[in-house]
């Protein structure tokens, strides 16, 4: 019998140890073939096919124009994306971005977003200009936007833009579309835009006033979290949902009107407020704050919420709303 077993193994070991042989060269053979290289201090990462992807810019470059083709150790590869890594130090020196028609995909939200030690990766990048033939974006004024133009995806952090009218186009704001950008002062939306992103506006420190249309529906998650310069805020009544920390640390904010279309309230959405707040809600019916206190400390004990005629002691049963010590009634 063991004869037998043995006579049977050999063959299937045979055909493993070949199988073996000839997988490991194939394996290594595939690794060699992708690259990562540098030509005119942009880094290019191989996606196959003879196409690559933007990755990084070294620190001294401060125009950069992707070409449409790049040719490294001979051979040709078609520039097709800007994949951002998240773990590079900053480059700090790069004021504009050119790219050509070819490039379909760009992690777009890499223009505004910080590295895993919260430093801003492109803290000096004023414009991203798109080639007019790009079939997947589009550009104006260094602001990059879908091809169609109804979605704005990013306003460079160093951007000069300081009173910003998004275009009628736009429906919508992206995550990070404008975060961290310091020099914007107010920003108008056009009555198209119906949704804003999170993170959208958050850390414009210089943002004193918004101007919103009866057309949003969705204030997401921090989309104006640390907007240190914003003193009040009007919410249409089209908006049904206030994301967490939508307005968190926005610490000169000194009135907030909520309207009564509103059906949920993100937890911390008017967190770390620090001066004496006026909060005027115009629904009878207090909302069911399901994730948490949306107030901070400072607000709920110093501030004033102000309800609809006869709403007053539903406000005080009313978990959470019960936590402000001073509720008046509109017109008390």
């Amino acid at each position: 019998m063991k004869s037998t077993m043995r006579k049977l193994m050999k063959p299937a070991l045979l055909r493993a140890l070949l199988l073996a042989a000839v997988s490991i060269p194939c394996l290594t053979a595939a690794a060699a073939e992708f690259v990562v290289f540098v030509v005119d201090g942009i880094t290019y990462s191989d996606l196959g096919t003879n196409a690559v992807a933007v990755t990084d810019f070294s620190e001294n470059v401060k125009d950069a124009v992707i070409p449409e083709t790049v040719k490294y150790k001979g051979r040709n590869y078609a520039v097709i994306a800007v994949k951002l890594d998240y773990w590079k130090k900053s480059s700090s020196e790069l004021t504009t971005l050119s790219t050509p028609a070819s490039v379909v995909e760009i992690e777009y939200s890499g223009f505004n977003a910080y590295n895993y030690s919260a430093e801003a990766l492109f803290p000096k990048l004023k414009a991203v200009n798109v080639s007019a033939d790009n079939p997947s974006y589009s550009s104006q004024d260094g602001v990059l936007y879908n091809k169609s133009k109804t979605m704005l995806l990013s306003m460079p952090k160093a951007s000069e833009l300081t009173n910003f009218d998004i275009p009628q186009s736009v429906t919508s704001i992206a995550d990070d579309a404008f975060q961290g950008c310091t020099m914007l002062e107010s920003v108008s939306f056009p009555a198209s835009v119906t949704s804003i992103g999170s993170y959208a506006f958050r850390g414009c420190t210089s943002l004193e006033s918004v101007s919103f249309p009866a057309s949003v529906t969705t204030i997401d998650d921090y989309a104006f979290s640390g907007c240190t310069a914003l003193e009040s805020v009007s919410i249409p009544a089209s908006v049904t949902t206030i994301g967490d920390s939508a307005f968190l640390d926005c610490t000169s904010l000194v009135s907030i009107t909520i309207p009564n279309s509103v059906t949920k309230i993100g937890s911390s959405a008017f967190g770390g407020l620090c001066r004496t707040v006026t909060v005027t809600c115009e629904a009878t019916e207090p909302v069911e704050l399901e994730s948490g206190q949306p107030f901070s400390e400072m607000t709920l004990m110093y501030g004033t919420l102000y309800v609809p005629m006869g709403s007053k002691q539903k406000y005080r049963n009313a978990e959470g709303w019960s936590d402000f010590d001073n509720i008046k009634e509109i017109g008390e």
